[in-house]
């Protein structure tokens, strides 16, 4: 298996009067993105993702 050093975060977040129908994307330059797009369940769904060349702990590792 090949190290990418791509993490991505993938999370629900409740939406707000202030969020539209639009799927928003900014493009932080350096390998870092956010996703901000509505569902239809009333949520609203978001990515973050990032290149490091630090490596992540597992999943249930100790840091």
């Amino acid at each position: 298996m090949r190290e990418l050093d791509f993490y991505i975060a993938y999370l629900t977040l409740p939406r707000t009067g202030a969020d539209t129908y639009l799927w928003r994307w900014h493009s932080a330059g350096h390998g870092r993105s956010v996703t901000l797009r509505p569902d239809n369940l009333g949520t609203i769904r978001a990515t973050l993702a990032f290149l490091s060349s630090t490596r992540a702990a597992a999943p249930g590792s100790p840091r």
